[in-house]
């Protein structure tokens, strides 16, 4: 399996400026359960699957506690 990176992550996340703006895009998900918002390094709240949050975690990024 290819190894993930934060930057590869950090390109593909969507990316919100409210975190009330993140919370709303992932009840439209199929699977909203599945999602997490991180706190970005670009003072955005980026929502990204659960198994990215975790490599962006270890990396030092923080969640967006709601």
């Amino acid at each position: 399996m290819k190894a993930v990176t934060p930057t590869a992550i950090a390109l593909k996340a969507s990316r919100y400026r409210s975190l009330f703006l993140a919370k709303c895009s992932i009840r439209h998900y199929l699977k909203p359960w599945n999602y997490t918002i991180v706190l970005g390094d670009d003072e955005r709240f980026w929502v990204v699957t659960n198994r990215e949050a975790s490599i962006l975690l270890r990396a030092g990024y923080e969640l967006a506690i709601f």
